[in-house]
């Protein structure tokens, strides 16, 4: 099943980590953070610490932008995600699912009681020179 487009979906499952950006106020800050995808939903899930710099400003704004790329030297297989979306920290009624999904690919110690979250992208430019160099495909919410 498709949730963007078949590029997209497979550029967001074959990588692991995405550099999210927030900004509230005159703050600004990135952080590099593991995510999961969660095809049901169209999210990434990730865990952060909601009183570090970024959790902080995450919790202000509500939005971020984020990147998703590999890490080739080489130009014509560069190959990535550029996204704006909601970010919001879970609930109970979805933290079961999220820990799961988390959890399946990478390990957290149950004692350090992570708090995941969700970005939900609203737009997507993916861009893939292994398909011509600035190759370039875009998505948007509906």
């Amino acid at each position: 099943m498709t949730i963007f487009t078949p590029r997209i979906d497979a550029l967001i499952a074959e990588f692991h980590v995405m550099s999210l950006a927030v900004c509230a106020g005159h703050q600004h800050w990135a952080a590099p953070i593991f995510y999961v995808f969660d095809p049901l939903r169209a999210r990434l899930l990730f865990v952060t610490d909601p009183s570090t710099r970024h959790g902080i400003l995450l919790g202000q704004a509500g939005r971020g932008v984020a990147t998703v790329s590999g890490q080739d030297s080489s130009i014509p297989l560069l190959r990535g995600l550029q996204m704006e979306g909601a970010v919001r920290r879970l609930g109970i009624e979805d933290r079961e699912l999220a820990a799961n999904l988390y959890m399946a690919r990478f390990s957290i110690p149950a004692h350090l009681q992570p708090v995941y979250w969700a970005f939900t992208p609203l737009y997507i430019k993916a861009t893939d020179n292994r398909n011509g160099f600035g190759y370039k495909e875009e998505w948007r919410a509906e």
